[in-house]
C-alpha cells in the first residue's frame, strides 16, 4: 500500500472537503453542458433561420406565380356582372369602326375576342397606325383621366366581341375590389412597355427586323409559343404604317419571307414563328427568338 493510500485511510476527508470537491465537479459539468447547449443552440438557430428564409422565399415565389395565374384567368366581364355594373357586349364586323377620333369619350373598351387597329389621322397627311390590339387589351381609357374626346380611331380588323364599360362603372369597380384594379394596372403597364419597345425598335432596328417583330407580336408569339400561328390578313399599307415604312418595302420583305418559308398567304396569314423569330437573332429583341422559359 502506498503512502498516499495509507494517509487517506488513516485521515478520511472531512464533510467540508467532500462538499468542496462536489461543488468543483458540478461546476465543471455545468460549464461543459452550457458550452454544449450553446453550440447546439447556435447550430439550431442557424438551421432554423436558413429554413425560415427558404420557406419564405418559396412562399413568395408561389404567391407571385398564383398572382400571375389569377391575372391571366381573370375575366373582367364576369367580375363586373357580379358587382351589378352596367356593361354590355358589342359585336363588330370586320372593318367596322368601334369608336372614331373626335368622339366623346364616355366608355372604356375591353377586347374579348378579335383584333383591333388603332389609327390617328391628322388634318393634313396620311393616316398613322398606332397599334394592333388583341384579346385581353383595353382601349379608350384616356377618358378616365378627364380627356373629353377620343384621340384615335379604333377599327375591327376581324370579327370582334367588345365589352363596353361606362366610365363611372370603371371607377366604381376600382374601389370595389383589388382584383379588377390589379388586372387593369397590369394591362396598362404591359401596354406602356410595348410602346417603349416600339420606340426602341423604330430607332435601332432595320425595316426587315421591324416587320418580323410586328408579325410575331400580332401572332402573340411573346405570349403563346406555337410553331405556326394564323393571324388576320393585314394589308401591307397597315403593316407599313405600323412599322414606319412604305408599302413597297413591306411588299419586298413579305415576298422574301414567303420565299424563305416564313409566311404563307391564303384567306388568312400563316406565320411560321420559330423560323421568323430567327430574323431577330442579332437584334435587341432577341428574346423573341429564344426558347420559351418554363
Amino acid at each position: 500500500m502506498s503512502f498516499a493510500s495509507r494517509t487517506t485511510a488513516r485521515n478520511p476527508p472531512t464533510r467540508l472537503q467532500l462538499f468542496r470537491r462536489s461543488a468543483t465537479f458540478n461546476r465543471s459539468i455545468l460549464c461543459d453542458l452550457s458550452q454544449i447547449a450553446h453550440k447546439f443552440h447556435t447550430k439550431s438557430a442557424i438551421h432554423l433561420s436558413a429554413t425560415t428564409v427558404l420557406h419564405q422565399a418559396k412562399s413568395r415565389v408561389f404567391e407571385a406565380t398564383m398572382t400571375r395565374r389569377r391575372q391571366r384567368s381573370f375575366q373582367p366581364g364576369v367580375f363586373l356582372r357580379k358587382m351589378g355594373a352596367r356593361t354590355y357586349m358589342a359585336l363588330f364586323r370586320e372593318g367596322q369602326i368601334i369608336c372614331a377620333q373626335g368622339d366623346a369619350g364616355k366608355e372604356v373598351f375591353y377586347i374579348e375576342k378579335g383584333h383591333v387597329k388603332l389609327t390617328v389621322k391628322p388634318k393634313r397627311g396620311k393616316e398613322t397606325v398606332l397599334a394592333i390590339l388583341h384579346r385581353g387589351n383595353y382601349f379608350g381609357a384616356e377618358c378616365l383621366t378627364g380627356q373629353t374626346f377620343r384621340t384615335a380611331t379604333a377599327t375591327a380588323l376581324t370579327r370582334c366581341t367588345i365589352l363596353v364599360i361606362q366610365k363611372n362603372e370603371m371607377m366604381r369597380a376600382f374601389h370595389n375590389g383589388h382584383e379588377f384594379s390589379d388586372h387593369f394596372i397590369a394591362c396598362l403597364l404591359g401596354r406602356n412597355i410595348r410602346i417603349e419597345q416600339d420606340l426602341i425598335d423604330q430607332h435601332l432596328n432595320s425595316c426587315e427586323k421591324r416587320l418580323a417583330r410586328a408579325l410575331l407580336l400580332v401572332a402573340r408569339y411573346d405570349k403563346v409559343r406555337k410553331p405556326i400561328a394564323v393571324i388576320p390578313k393585314i394589308s401591307q399599307g397597315t403593316l407599313g404604317g405600323l412599322i414606319g415604312s412604305t408599302r413597297s418595302r413591306v411588299n419586298y420583305f413579305m415576298n422574301k419571307f414567303k420565299k424563305l418559308g416564313y409566311v404563307e398567304y391564303g384567306e388568312r396569314l400563316r406565320i411560321h414563328n420559330s423560323s421568323l423569330s430567327g430574323v431577330l437573332k442579332d437584334s435587341i429583341f432577341s428574346d423573341l427568338a429564344a426558347s420559351r422559359p418554363n
